[in-house]
């Protein structure tokens, strides 16, 4: 994980937030890295400028100032890239996040 080799070379962070959908994958995120501000369900919901924390159980504005994004690539199943679906989340999530960004 990235923020596992950020520790490593002794960089001082702040981890703000985590996006994850995945319910399994949310509630390790909850576990393996307790001192995350705010762990949201879908960057997709980035581009409203506020989303859903797991963390504080509410509604938080999604435009954190932060000095560093790390994100990696969707964890999406490629064999399902023909599911129109699928896509759809896809495109959601890539927007979200560049809405983020910009």
């Amino acid at each position: 994980m990235h923020v596992q080799a950020i520790t490593q070379v002794n960089i001082g962070f702040r981890h703000v937030f985590s996006a994850e959908l995945d319910d399994e994958k949310r509630s390790y995120l909850e576990v393996a890295f307790e001192n995350t501000e705010h762990i949201f369900a879908d960057v997709g919901d980035f581009s409203q400028k506020k989303g859903w924390c797991y963390r504080c159980q509410k509604i938080h504005r999604t435009d954190l100032e932060i000095d560093l994004l790390i994100c990696g690539p969707s964890c999406k199943d490629l064999s399902s890239w023909e599911q129109k679906s699928t896509f759809a989340l896809l495109t959601k999530s890539f927007r979200g996040l560049l809405h983020y960004i910009f």
